[in-house]
């Protein structure tokens, strides 16, 4: 939710965001099969976080940069003969 604020977003989609998750929570453990067929529903709707649909599947923003020695592990070893 701060991340959301300090985005300059809304706050109520990371608030709705829970509340289904916690509703969906509560209809799976009530007994039934209709009650768990409306919770997966409600856990397979996916929520838009402010991006389009083609943001959401573009690439990540962080990309982690390869080391110039990537084929190095490090680590200490003792030598028993």
């Amino acid at each position: 939710m701060m991340q959301t604020l300090s985005a300059g977003g809304s706050p109520a989609k990371a608030i709705f965001g829970s509340a289904r998750n916690i509703i969906a929570g509560i209809l799976l453990i009530v007994p039934g099969v209709i009650t768990d067929v409306v919770a997966t529903i409600l856990l397979l709707i996916p929520v838009k976080h402010g991006q389009t649909a083609n943001e959401q599947f573009s690439e990540p923003a962080y990309h982690a940069d390869k080391a110039a020695n990537d084929d190095v592990i490090e680590g200490e070893f003792r030598r028993e003969d």
